[in-house]
């Protein structure tokens, strides 16, 4: 059956000679992963491999057979969204940092409304956020998402509960905490950014950034065992520095 949806490219591998295999969220389809023969041939005609970076949007005329775990595409278009044209190489850094870990947490495969409409703003965030703001827009992102897919951290913080605990996901005494290291000024910066009306106004150095993300997402991966190390984080530490 062929559907037509809008969709973001998670990633992309290369297969054989010529072809690609892609794994993107849709609409109407949620996760697939689809082969594109000839993807990267010389041939003028057909769909071309550039349109298959993580975070492009795309709209696509799918095969879709429920029985096989890999599906085909017969159309491929950009979708147009306004982008800002400076600090393009961080933009591309956060893309593909906030496309791993949604490739790396998601495993159904049945379409999901609100979380593709996440995916969508979230992505359009990126292109057209004054690039001022774009070190903190992965906290804000990691927060958010968390949330989307159901673990919402507790918002509990006060002056006895300082320390945020990513076992229970919450926050907790001192004293009576079981975290790995998280510590308070840490936990004070992730109320900062949970508790904000918008992220754009926190101030943090580079440090501290990259403690509250690695917090954050050793919150993820303890809830979701199979999701593994986010190869890209290396890289956005680098751009954000």
């Amino acid at each position: 059956m062929l559907h037509k949806t809008k969709a973001y490219i998670l990633r992309t591998i290369k297969y054989g000679e010529t072809s690609i295999i892609t794994t993107l969220y849709s609409e109407a389809l949620g996760m697939q992963t689809y082969m594109v023969n000839g993807a990267r041939s010389n041939r003028k005609s057909g769909i071309k491999a550039n349109l298959f970076e993580p975070g492009q949007a795309l709209n696509i005329v799918a095969h879709h057979n429920p029985l096989k775990n890999m599906q085909r595409i017969r159309e491929a278009r950009p979708c147009i969204h306004e982008q800002h044209g400076s600090q393009q190489f961080i933009r591309r850094s956060i893309i593909q940092f906030c496309t791993e870990v949604i490739l790396r947490s998601i495993r159904e495969e049945e379409s999901n409304a609100n979380l593709f409409a996440f995916i969508d703003q979230s992505m359009q965030q990126v292109n057209t956020l004054d690039s001022s703001f774009l070190a903190n827009y992965p906290i804000h992102f990691l927060l958010a998402f968390v949330r989307e897919i159901g673990f919402e951290i507790n918002h509990n913080y006060s002056t006895e509960n300082q320390i945020f605990n990513y076992v229970e996901g919450e926050f907790k005494a001192e004293g009576l905490s079981r975290t790995l290291g998280t510590s308070k000024s840490t936990s004070k910066h992730i109320e900062e950014f949970y508790s904000s009306k918008d992220f754009r106004e926190i101030k943090l150095i580079q440090a501290e950034r990259k403690e509250v993300i690695e917090v954050l997402l050793s919150y993820l991966k303890y809830h979701l065992n199979y999701m593994g190390e986010i190869k890209s984080l290396a890289i956005l530490h680098e751009v954000l520095a």
